[in-house]
């Protein structure tokens, strides 16, 4: 009888620890909880805090991804929700004048104006399809107006603004300027290659191509570029920054050459001399405008 009161008390005895245990643990995860959810709710003022600011500045669209921030942390709230709706309608409203705004000056001929209510638009709504086309459209008139001299562009089918639009695709797929006819290179420094790959041999060769840029002699210094560049390109990345800056004074030089025969009506040279130039740097744009004009204007 004494033996099973003995198991019976050891029993209640372990039942009793196992019951401490708990209650210890218990708080603990408590805490921890009541630890993550204090941290949330300062991050949340935080945010809060930083929406009302930006949206005292007229800065609806930072302040609406404050908002949606808050909403995150603390999900279901009627206040942030609310507020979003309101800053939603708010964004659409200013994004519609801006954008009518804008249309109304360029109907107008008031580019510089359209262009700032574009800015506005787009900071509203960045994803704006609409309105960023329209500011790059208005964004090439006005390049376009600051030509040195204004090259006389066809009218109807074709305009400045569409040579400019419709050339972009084709210039950023563009891998490398790679002209069609590599120019001859007068002098025996400029054709020789070397055989060797060593470092001395590497830096003087780039020591003749500098030379070269620096005295405009862009041929002579595409040649030895071109020639480092296959030998040695892994090796010295700076390579093809010469090979880029030789390309495009190669192109600055006949886009001048270009300008001058079209001020002079010789409109086939000039048509030469810029898809010569466009050849050696596709993003010359205005190159591409002069070219627009001067086959619309040359004899058929």
């Amino acid at each position: 009888m004494s033996g099973v009161r003995s198991i019976g008390w050891a029993a209640l005895g372990c039942a009793v620890l196992v019951s401490l245990g708990a209650c210890q643990s218990a708080p603990t995860q408590l805490g921890q909880s009541f630890a993550v959810s204090a941290a949330r709710d300062r991050f949340a003022a935080a945010h809060r805090e930083q929406a009302v600011h930006f949206e005292r500045q007229g800065a609806l669209a930072d302040a609406r991804r404050e908002w949606q921030i808050v909403n995150a942390l603390a999900p279901g709230r009627v206040d942030v929700v609310d507020t979003l709706s309101r800053l939603d309608a708010e964004i659409g409203r200013q994004y519609a004048e801006h954008l009518a705004a804008a249309k109304r000056a360029r109907a107008k001929g008031r580019d510089q104006a359209a262009r700032s209510e574009l800015l506005r638009a787009v900071a509203l709504r960045p994803d704006s399809d609409e309105a960023v086309d329209e500011l790059r459209a208005v964004e090439a008139k006005i390049a376009y107006a600051r030509l040195d001299a204004q090259p006389r562009v066809a009218r109807g089918a074709v305009s400045e603004v569409d040579v400019y639009t419709a050339a972009q695709p084709a210039v950023r797929d563009a891998p490398s300027a790679k002209p069609t006819d590599t120019p001859r290179v007068a002098g025996a420094k400029a054709t020789r290659a070397a055989t060797t790959d060593s470092a001395a041999s590497i830096d003087a060769r780039i020591q003749q191509g500098t030379t070269a840029l620096s005295n405009k002699d862009y041929a002579a210094a595409l040649a030895i570029f071109t020639q480092l560049e296959k030998s040695a390109g892994g090796a010295r990345p700076e390579i093809k920054r010469y090979v880029a800056r030789a390309h495009r004074g190669i192109a600055d030089t006949h886009y001048e050459r270009g300008v001058s025969a079209f001020r002079s009506g010789e409109y086939e040279q000039a048509v030469a001399e810029f898809k010569t130039a466009l050849a050696h740097a596709p993003d010359h744009h205005k190159a591409r405008f002069y070219l627009s004009s001067a086959e619309s204007l040359r004899k058929p």
